[in-house]
């Protein structure tokens, strides 16, 4: 078998390749795609050790950028196995997970071959078009129960006077959560009880995406939003915080 990356093809039979893939899940716990690696360990041989660094150097620019297609060809060289990793397939295109290194120094290695290994690894989604949400917290935080204020008056001479200044006061409640989607925002749930909200301390803040791969295939993922509603209420509020959609 031949590999081929890019532009660069091993000779045959020289690579030995590993393929893992590591499910993806969103917050839910349901499989969104997964994270396939290939870990590439081979010989290079040559002539002598001249050829060696030459072959090496060539080895090493190939697998110096990331977003080129990963294929395992079928022994004429040119036919594709089933085994591939398509840039265009994957979340920010294909990226080097572990640069060119050689694990072993002992004996012979470098006179008339030189052993390496490298690794390529990209995120694939199941379903290109969807965006789950990776990541999702509520909370309510209630303060007050409605009942009484009772205040200290501090005195110039003995304790200080406990002193009821209200009969009833007000509840508050904050609701505030975060959510992480995978491709876009997330859309926040609305106010539990909108009738009591202070719609002037309403906070919904956007996080920037992180940068995902390079050159043609770079792209955008882990959108965050972060929500806040404030309430006012006369009464005791019950209430649940959202479950994730």
């Amino acid at each position: 078998m031949y590999l081929r990356y890019g532009s660069y093809t091993h000779a045959l039979q020289e690579a030995r390749v590993t393929i893992t893939r590591h499910p993806l899940r969103d917050a839910a716990g349901v499989l969104y795609g997964y994270r396939e690696r290939w870990l590439i360990e081979g010989r290079m041989v040559a002539a002598d050790a001249g050829a060696i660094s030459a072959a090496l150097t060539e080895l090493e620019s190939a697998y110096s950028i990331g977003d080129l297609d990963l294929v395992l060809l079928l022994p004429d060289g040119v036919t594709e196995s089933s085994h591939h990793l398509m840039s265009a397939a994957c979340i920010g295109g294909t990226k080097i997970a572990q640069p060119v290194s050689y694990p072993l120094g002992a004996g012979a290695e470098y006179s008339t071959f030189r052993t390496y290994s490298v690794a390529i690894e990209g995120d694939v989604p199941l379903a290109p078009s969807q965006s789950p949400i990776l990541a999702w917290q509520e909370t309510l935080a209630f303060s007050g129960t409605g009942g009484p204020r009772i205040v200290a008056i501090e005195c110039r001479n003995g304790p200080p006077q406990m002193q009821t200044v209200s009969q009833r006061t007000p509840v508050r409640v904050v609701q505030s959560g975060r959510a992480v989607g995978y491709r876009q925002y997330p859309a926040p749930p609305g106010p539990i009880w909108p009738a009591l909200e202070q719609a002037d301390l309403r906070r919904v803040h956007l996080t920037s995406p992180r940068t995902s791969g390079s050159g043609a295939s770079r792209d955008l993922e882990h959108f965050e939003i972060i929500w806040s509603y404030s309430f006012l209420s006369p009464v005791a509020l019950a209430g649940w915080p959202h479950s994730q959609p």
